[in-house]
This record gives structure tokens, sequence and C-alpha cells, in this order.
């Protein structure tokens, strides 16, 4: 999968290469993965995409390496995942390191920065003193 983010992926196919019917396929990789294969993909390509973001690369050219079909679905994808718009990502500066917590926080360590859900990191970038 991972090789292949910029690419449609079924699951079909997928089975077909794991030698296993698609319904297998889908019951064993959810059991050992712990998500199905559409959700690992779409964590594979926020992950490749934060990184691309890290290095300059534009929201357009991120989202069509990793697969996505427009930038506006990227986008919305992006924000559902990470609670922040790939074009903020961006300006912040984000390392693909960052650390998430359940609430949907984010605390990258090597920057120093921490954000709590609901506020804007521009706001405040440094973590609160507890």
């Amino acid at each position: 999968m991972r090789a292949r983010l910029g690419h449609p992926v079924s699951v079909a196919e997928l089975a077909r290469e794991a030698r296993l019917s698609p319904y297998h396929f889908l019951r064993v990789f959810t059991v050992e993965v712990g998500r199905t294969p559409h959700r690992h993909l779409v964590k594979l390509r926020i992950g490749e995409a934060k990184r691309l973001l890290a290095q300059d690369h534009t929201v357009t050219e991120a989202a069509l390496r990793c697969g996505f079909s427009s930038t506006a679905h990227f986008s919305a994808v992006f924000l559902r995942e990470t609670g922040m718009r790939p074009s903020r990502w961006a300006g912040y500066g984000l390392r693909p390191t960052a650390q998430y917590t359940s609430s949907g926080a984010w605390t990258d360590p090597g920057a120093g920065r921490h954000c709590e859900v609901g506020t804007t990191p521009g706001a405040s970038t440094s973590r609160p003193s507890k």
C-alpha cells in the first residue's frame, strides 16, 4: 500500500496479491492492523502528505502525489484527520513527528509547539505550563 499511495487501490486487488478472498482479506487485515484497508490507506496518505508539506511542497502537489482526486477532497480529508487545514499545517512548519492526543491536540516536541483542539495554533504556539 505504501508504495502505491498515489494510485487507486482496491480490496480485491490487495486480496488477490495476498491470495485470499476479498471478504477474508478484509477480516484478516482489520484484525491484524486494527482498521480497514481504506482507513489504513487514508492514514498512510495523510502521513505522506504531512511529510511533503513539511518539505515545502504545495497543497496541490501533496494532494496529487498522495492519490487524492482533487485539492478540495484532500483538504477535507486532511482537516478531518488532523483537525487542521493542509495550508495551515504547511504554514506552521509542523513535522510529521508531531504527536497527537486522543482529543486531537498536537505537540511537535522538536519545535516546542502545542495546540489544543478548538484553539488557533498561531495564537499560542508554546506548550502551556502545568
